[in-house]
């Protein structure tokens, strides 16, 4: 029986009709789901008088009555709920109706929402049962005349009339239909109540419901409630059979949010959490998990440091706070893990690293949550330094099974190509480089005009590669048992020829409730992939890099073959190249978790969580012998590499929870964890094969064979606990304290301690703000903490000696021996995060608008530098210490919308958020250069050192070009010519040396943003999602390939940009304003493109479309006759403009290999 309680004002009830008589509505035809009221009043009662004697026993649903006549609202629940529930507490009817139900509920396992000012829905509290308890009651009077009427006495409220009157029911039809999620999935308990009239129900477990009307309410509307869910008023338009989709309330403040080692409303979180949510991940195309918090949450940069399928990203939490590793803890159903992706490798021994990642399916996660701050994060200590992310994948449900397929198949292609000189253009720039160096142009380039377009190289690399994503899953269960099961399918062809990433991936959660006390669990993945990739990251032999620099005047199947002084040995035909030289990356990857619950007392609880993960991979690359012109590869190669790490998880938690007094909230959670991982790898390598069919290491020459290997492991022990505390929902704080023993750490710091504290006001519940009607939550918190960071490096505390090539002579034989390498450090230790956070916490309008802000400073201290000695002590390398500090600094803002009703819903969000970077200090250690690539180390143009942003860029700038010979200071620039670059002296010194580097642009944006737009039109739904960043620089080594035309690491000319066409001649002089595009000369006598300069350094702002779909549902009945409770199709695409002046091909530059002193170089 559901029950719709609803007052009558006081007025209606008092004609003298109606004194003595009463009215009860019953039902036509109990089992159906329509609610019956019962209508009540009073006649004179006291305001400070108790509506219930002491003597009586009252029952739950009484005072509820009490309730909805004194406050004059209604109440929404079923019977069963609340019938012959006995409330021992008394009851204080001065305080608010809000306060009143929260104290009297959570005793019954219940909960409640305020669907409008007058109407309250509620509802067993989120993952428990209603357990109902009968009690011992008079019988009931019989009934009163033919009417079948039941009057009962009212022992328990003397001074109360209560009124009851007869009304025959009037069905003139039923309206039935059925409410679901986003996802097609019931749900069970949803509230359905025709507005304006006294009728609602529940829906039952398969989400269905039934309603009877009668005949002038045909065309009411119906208000449709969930918790969680946006409300919606559906209009009825003579319908009989409805189906209605309820969407997620985005960013509500009281959702459930995991924080480590438990969950929390977020309305009670005192720290800054972001959450990435199921419906988000969908909605955007990605390879890897990481890759889908990409402009989701302020403060949160992820960028793609390689554009091959399956490479490496960067994810940067509030900047980057460490010269070394900046990566965040990753928490996977419990488990902690690194995107450690140095460990696996890369295909084929490649300069880009494979993101490990990747590995793991996308799909298969239910929710994505960031700590930002210390007070989230310090429950990890050692490892949360630069923030936790925390994946919970999908699970369970109790009630039939669903199975769900997901798929899509799309195109690809690069969204821009920079245009590279045609056969005529590249022969006529070639041309006047030599003259300008008076030197004699090649005579095959004589006529250009006769050489037409010539070969296209870099649009031979490219192509429309198919992207395709198929998982299929099925989920269900019953009240002891729930589990999940998903099996998914991804294949990525890359842009460029010959690159991929196919994975398969399986994923079983399986949860299990053995009694009322005892609860067991686990999550298994299991996956395999297999990347292929050409190399783009070498700048002398990557083939992507030679197609840039390739000759248009050679034909497609042609070669390299010409003097040296005209043709580059280092160039050959890409096409090939890229074919004949397959390099592979295949990765196995398990991981699994269990975990056991024991409630030993009411609110006492045991956790133990153990897990495993296990990573093995394989790393192949085959050169073939062959001879191409100037390209002689004499023998064929092949080289292998194979790895396995295994790391293991204990841990055990002992949590205590309980409510005191009503006002008092209490959380209590101690634990400890230890886990272990071992790594180790093997590596052959061999020349000189037979042939070029059989490719396995023993057909090559066994003297140009090669073999090698390594292993390391760590280990964490660690001891954790984290305290709660709430008042009267309006004052609550938390700290947490975590102490940590790493094997990292040297022997006299061989343990940390990582403390945090945090506390927040909810403002929207003190007295003063009862009567804001339009302020659902506001809440101000504040925290301070100090986290940790563990990845320094295996036993660097430890002297290093070196046996390579050593050897040491003994009565004139030379034996084997070691040298002292590096000195070890035993002080060594974490780097420490020391952070303080202020935030604010907004809902309006039932949540129609919300908000967060915050404002921190993250300073990390004790960052590992080296340390110079001197030359006489005989080390060739200089140890570390912990003696650099750098501070971040920021202001975040996350801020939405939404609404709607039956036919229409919107949901847009945006976010956005500040960072300043600067280093206080690197202690006794020296500015730190970095940057350079494989075949470009010409320059290293980042630096690192105290006053400024950690990996900045360093070199010479340039103001300009010369134009006349009487404009160049000779003593400044003794070789310039008109033409050429315009260097600054910038101090002043009158002659151009190193000490005239200064600071050209920082790599870390000034803000990010990101806006994400969710319509729904009846049927149809349409998602929007912007993200851009702000006031960063690209250092574009790019340039030195593919501007100056004489090979950068060698003799011979190359391709370059058609910007070139644009360059200093005498019939084009350089203006204020205009590139900066010097003469073309094979010698460049000046140093234009050689010196790390100002030349490189363009802004990197960019706003991106990250995604665009547009989605319609089939109507149910056209999915049921073949068993589908919900078929979608849609349509989208992903990054399809972007908006940037950038001239490289790609704005999103990341840092190489997850390098922060390498961020920004492209």
């Amino acid at each position: 029986m559901i029950r719709f309680r609803t007052p009558t004002p006081l007025k209606g009830l008092l004609s003298a009709a109606c004194l003595a008589a009463g009215v009860l509505t019953s039902p036509v035809q109990a089992q159906t789901e329509y609610l019956s009221a019962e209508l009540a009043g009073k006649a004179s009662v006291a305001e400070e008088a108790p509506l219930h004697t002491p003597q009586a026993v009252t029952m739950l649903d009484q005072v509820l009555d009490d309730l909805a006549d004194r406050f004059e609202v209604n109440f929404v629940y079923e019977s069963k709920w609340v019938k012959n529930r006995p409330v021992e507490a008394e009851v204080n009817y001065a305080e608010d109706l809000t306060r009143l139900l929260d104290q009297l509920l959570p005793a019954y396992n219940l909960n409640f929402r305020a669907l409008n000012p007058k109407t309250y829905v509620i509802f067993p509290a989120k993952g428990r049962e209603v357990e109902v308890k009968p009690i011992n009651r008079a019988p009931a009077q019989e009934p009163v005349g033919n009417m079948g009427l039941n009057i009962q006495p009212n022992p328990i409220a003397p001074v109360r009339t209560r009124v009851f009157r007869v009304v025959p029911e009037v069905i003139a039809f039923t309206v039935s239909g059925v409410v679901t999620d986003g996802n097609g999935a019931p749900l069970e308990g949803a509230v359905v109540v025709a507005s304006g009239t006294r009728r609602g129900t529940l829906t039952d477990a398969q989400g269905r419901f039934s309603l009877q009307l009668e005949d002038d309410q045909k065309n009411v509307t119906l208000v449709v409630s969930y918790y969680g869910f946006v409300r919606q008023e559906v209009p009825l338009n003579g319908r009989s059979s409805l189906e209605i989709a309820l969407e997620p309330e985005a960013n509500a403040l009281d959702e459930v949010v995991v924080i480590g080692y438990g969950s929390k409303q977020r309305r009670d979180i005192t720290g800054a959490v972001a959450s990435v949510s199921s419906e988000e991940l969908q909605a955007v195309v990605v390879q890897s998990l990481d890759q889908a918090m990409q402009g989701r949450a302020p403060g949160v940069v992820v960028t793609q440091n390689s554009g091959e399928p399956g490479g490496n990203v960067s994810v940067r939490i509030r900047g980057v706070g460490s010269t070394g590793n900046n990566e965040p803890l990753y928490v996977i159903d419990g488990f902690p893990l690194y995107n450690d992706n140095g460990r696996t490798g890369s295909a084929g021994f490649s300069d880009t690293q494979f993101n490990a990642l990747a590995s793991l399916n996308p799909n298969d996660i239910e929710s994505i949550e960031i700590l930002k701050d210390a007070s989230a994060a310090a429950i990890y200590g050692a490892r949360a330094a630069n923030g936790v992310v925390i994946i919970t994948t999908k699970r369970g449900r109790s009630g039939a099974a669903k199975v769900s397929f997901d798929s899509y198949v799309g195109v690809q292609e690069a969204w821009r190509v920079p245009e590279f000189l045609n056969a005529e253009e590249f022969a006529t720039i070639a041309n006047e480089a030599y003259e300008n160096a008076d030197l004699d142009p090649n005579p095959e380039w004589a006529n250009p005009a006769s050489l037409g377009e010539g070969t296209d190289w870099l649009g031979q690399m490219y192509r429309r590669g198919v992207i395709q994503d198929y998982n299929v899953g099925i989920r269900g269960g019953t009240d002891r048992t729930q589990a999940s099961v998903s099996l998914g399918y991804f294949n990525q062809e890359g842009i460029l020829i010959e690159s991929g990433f196919e994975r398969f991936s399986m994923r079983t959660n399986i949860d299990f409730q053995a009694n009322d006390k005892l609860r067991f669990g686990v999550s298994s993945t299991s996956s395999f992939s297999e990347q292929q990739i050409i190399r783009t990251n070498n700048f002398a032999n990557g083939a992507y890099n030679i197609a840039m620099m390739m000759y248009p005047t050679i034909e497609l199947d042609g070669f390299v073959d010409g003097p040296a002084q005209y043709y580059s040995a280092a160039l050959d035909n890409p096409v090939l190249r890229a074919q004949t030289e397959p390099s592979f990356l295949t990765t196995l990857r398990s991981m699994t978790t269990a975990y056991g619950e024991w409630d030993i007392l009411p609110g006492l609880t045991y956790r133990v969580n153990v897990g495993a993960d296990v990573i093995a991979s394989r790393s192949t690359r085959w050169v073939p012998s062959y001879k191409r012109g100037l390209v002689n590869q004499v023998n064929a190669s092949s080289w292998e590499r194979r790895t396995e790490d295994i790391t293991w998880l204990v841990e055990n938690t002992l949590t205590y929870q309980n409510n005191f007094g009503g006002k008092h909230d209490f959380l209590a959670m101690v634990g400890q964890s230890a886990q272990k991982s071992n790594f180790s790898s093997i590596s052959a390598s061999g020349d000189g094969f037979q042939n070029n069919e059989i490719r396995v290491i023993s057909a090559s020459n066994p003297d140009l064979r090669g073999a090698g290997g390594d292993a390391n492991q760590w280990a964490l022990a660690s001891y954790f606990g984290r305290m709660n505390y709430t008042f009267d929902d309006r004052f609550l704080a938390t700290a947490t304290l975590r102490v940590d023993g790493s094997s990292r750490f040297g022997p006299n710091n061989k343990w940390g301690v990582f403390p945090s504290f945090s506390a927040g006001w909810r403002v929207s519940n003190e007295a003063f703000m009862q009567n804001v009607d339009a302020i659902d939550d506001l809440k101000v918190r504040a925290s301070w903490g100090q986290l940790g960071s563990d990845r320094i490096g295996d036993f660097r505390y430890l002297n290093i000696y070196e046996t390579s090539n050593v050897e040491y002579t003994f009565n004139e034989t030379g034996l084997p021996g070691a040298v002292l390498a590096r000195l070890g450090n035993p002080d060594l230790r974490w780097e420490t995060s020391t952070q303080t956070d202020i935030g604010v916490d907004v809902s309006l309008w039932e949540g129609r608008l919300y908000g967060t802000i915050d404002y921190f400073i993250k300073t990390t201290e004790d960052l590992l530098v080296s340390v110079p000695i001197p030359l006489t002590v005989g080390i060739g390398n200089s140890p570390v210490q912990n003696a650099g500090a750098v501070t971040n600094r920021g202001l975040e803002l996350a801020i939405g919308t939404q609404g709607g009703n039956a036919d229409f819903s919107y949901d847009v969000s945006v976010n956005f958020a500040t960072i300043n970077n600067i280093v206080d200090t690197l202690g006794s250690g020296q500015p730190i250069a970095g940057g350079s690539f494989a075949g470009a180390d010409r320059f290293q143009p980042t630096r690192t050192e105290a006053g400024f942003p950690i990996g900045y860029f360093f070199g010479f700038e340039v103001d300009g070009i010369y134009n006349t010979e009487s404009e160049i200071d000779r003593n400044f620039a003794p070789l310039a010519q008109p033409g050429d670059f315009r260097f600054v002296d910038a101090n002043g010194d009158g002659v151009l040396t190193d000490d005239d580097r200064v600071f050209l642009g920082s790599p870390i944006p000034d803000f990010t943003y990101g806006l994400n737009v969710n319509l729904r039109y009846k049927a149809f739904d349409f998602n929007l999602f912007l993200q851009g960043v702000h006031g960063n620089e690209i250092f574009n080594t790019l340039k030195q390939q593919v501007i100056q035309v004489p090979y950068f690491n060698g003799s011979g000319v190359t391709n370059s940009l058609t910007a070139v066409l644009d360059r200093w001649t005498p019939e084009n002089t350089w203006q204020e304003g205009d590139p900066l595009i010097p003469r073309v000369s094979y010698n460049d006598p000046n140093g234009n493109f050689p010196r790390a300069s100002s030349f490189y350094v363009e802004d990197g702002s960019f706003m991106r479309v990250r995604n665009l779909t547009v989605g319609y549902t089939l109507p149910t009945t056209v999915g049921a006759q073949i068993g589908i409770s919900r078929l979608r199709l849609y349509a989208g695409a992903q990054n399809l403009l972007t908006f940037t002046n950038y001239s490289g091909f790609d704005p999103e530059i990341g840092d190489f290999n997850q390098n922060a002193l390498a961020s920004g170089v492209d």
